[in-house]
Formats: C-alpha cells, sequence, structure tokens
C-alpha cells in the first residue's frame, strides 16, 4: 500500500491530487507500507550540471531485459559512477531474486567491459 504525503509540510495527499491544500507545495513523497515489485524498469542520471553541458557523473539502471546466456527474462541492475571510478552490472532471476550474474570493480579497468568496449586494434603476436 502507498501512502501519499505533501514533501514540504507532511500533509496526507490524495493519489490524483496535484498539490497540497495545507501549503501548495507539488512536491511529494509516497511511502511504501508492502512490498513493491517493479514489473518495467527505473533509470536515473545525476550530473553537476545543465544536461548537454557536462556528462552524468551516475547513472543507474533497473530494468528487465533478455539475459541470451539464459534464454529468459531477468532484471538487471547497472550502476556507473564515474566520480568513485566504480561499475556494477547484476543480473536476478525474477521469481527467485537469485543473482545470477554479478560483475563489479573499477569503471576504469578495460576488463570490466569486454573485448567489444576495448578501442583500438587488437595486439598481434610479433614475428620471430
Amino acid at each position: 500500500m502507498a501512502c501519499h504525503k505533501c514533501a514540504a509540510c507532511g500533509a496526507d495527499l490524495a493519489q490524483d491530487q496535484a498539490s497540497c491544500t495545507s501549503c501548495g507545495s507539488r512536491d511529494r513523497v509516497i511511502e511504501v507500507t508492502d512490498e513493491l515489485r517493479i514489473d518495467e524498469g527505473l533509470r536515473g542520471k545525476a550530473r553537476h550540471g545543465q544536461p548537454g553541458e557536462v556528462k552524468p557523473h551516475r547513472e543507474q539502471y533497473s530494468e528487465i531485459k533478455w539475459n541470451g546466456d539464459r534464454q529468459r527474462m531477468e532484471r538487471r541492475v547497472e550502476v556507473v559512477d564515474r566520480e568513485n571510478d566504480y561499475y556494477l552490472q547484476e543480473w536476478r532471476h525474477l521469481d527467485t531474486n537469485e543473482v545470477t550474474f554479478r560483475k563489479e570493480g573499477r569503471l576504469s579497468d578495460p576488463a570490466m567491459h569486454g573485448q567489444s568496449a576495448r578501442r583500438g586494434r587488437p595486439e598481434r603476436p610479433h614475428d620471430s
């Protein structure tokens, strides 16, 4: 069950109420008291400037995607944190929430992103 409250004054709001009748604020807090399952996905980006001026320093995704390795739909969570040089990719089974794959480490580590993400020509063995 979700409870809607005004973020400014804490007054209870109806789900379809556009603004608070007490203070006029349009900001709201949604409190979830039961389990919440997101069947679609969430994407978020954080930046220290305006879009188009600076690249996001943090990107976070949680979405249901087809996993070709396991031939089923799974939840993929991905975190890219450029400020802290951090990368996380985690896949979970939809019914059991079991982690089926996890990769975590430094964003600057080329091994974190696979062969297709590496730039330049592949190294060739030197002729003897």
